[in-house]
Parts: structure tokens; sequence; C-alpha cells
């Protein structure tokens, strides 16, 4: 009986452990699909230029004023636009992230922005430049 407690013991803990690497290697999994660590989302509401406050508040304390910045604006209009008309939706969102973060004391010489005509979400993206 101690022989067959010692095996159960054994398979229990080899499963367990094969479980556990399991679990680690879809967490890095997951790690590899998320955005890069040097990039900030700002959602807007869609066919909106509505930015939640607190949303840029989070956000401006993941940044720091010294580091430079690109400001990617996207449209999200899924109606038969005109590209002049995406891309002028995108440069507005950039524009108002671009104003809040200025109002909020970083450096408009450290900001740059540009505009995508279309993406499946409304958003702008700030990535820290090196």
């Amino acid at each position: 009986m101690d022989n067959m407690n010692q095996k159960n013991n054994y398979i229990f803990i080899l499963l367990l452990s094969l479980l556990s690497s399991l679990l680690a290697f879809s967490g890095h999994a997951d790690d590899r699909a998320s955005k890069p660590k040097n990039e900030l989302v700002v959602y807007f509401k869609s066919k909106t230029f509505d930015v939640d406050q607190k949303s840029i508040d989070d956000i401006i304390e993941k940044m720091d004023p010294r580091q430079n910045y690109r400001i990617q604006g996207y449209a999200c209009s899924n109606d038969e636009k005109t590209q002049e008309y995406l891309l002028l939706e995108a440069e507005r969102r950039a524009g108002i992230v671009r104003k809040l973060l200025i109002q909020k004391g970083f450096p408009p010489n450290n900001l740059s922005s540009i505009a995508y005509d279309h993406n499946s979400e409304c958003k702008v993206i700030l990535k820290a430049l090196q």
C-alpha cells in the first residue's frame, strides 16, 4: 500500500508540474499578443469625440512628461465615408488628446501626431518614442 501511495503522489506532482508549465506558457502567449509596453490607448465612444476624463487621467499617470510621444489618431466610422473625412476624424481625435496632454503640462514639442483613416475601434494610441 505504501508503494501505491508513493506512485500516486509521484503522478500527482508530475501532473501539477505539467499544469503549472502549461499555465506559465499560456501567460507568455498572452503577453506576446498584448500591446507593447510603450503604447497607451485612449478609447472614444463610437462616432464621438468624447474622452472619459478618468481614462485620460489614468493614462497620464503612466506617462513621463520628459518623454517624446507620437499620438496616433484612428477613425472608426463604419459608414461609407470618404478617406478625407476619415482622416479628419482621426486627426481631430489625436488633436483632442494632444490638447489634453498640453493642458496637463506636457511640452508641446514632445508630442507629435499622425492620423490613420480607419480602424475597427475609435481610439488614439500614445506611443513613447526612443
